[in-house]
């Protein structure tokens, strides 16, 4: 696992309270899937930019409903 996806399991598990442990599936849908609240999708944005130190696009971030898509945005951002 790459540190990326590592630290993005993290915080996705964090902010689902406790009801998602760091080693789900990262295929699964993030809000749907996981149990995270939609409410939570500004919340887990902004974890992000501060984690990585990046400003993540509006546009492309809303197209990612799962770990592998953010951490497939992220690997761009950081490149």
């Amino acid at each position: 696992m790459n540190p990326i996806e590592e630290k993005l399991r993290t915080i996705v598990s964090t902010l689902s309270g406790g009801k998602v442990t760091s080693d789900f599936d990262s295929k699964a849908h993030i809000f749907r899937d996981l149990g995270i609240e939609s409410t939570k999708a500004l919340e887990l944005l902004f974890e992000i930019e501060d984690s990585f130190d990046v400003a993540m696009p509006d546009l492309e971030y809303n197209d990612c409903e799962h770990l592998e898509d953010l951490v497939g945005l992220l690997t761009k951002l950081k490149e």
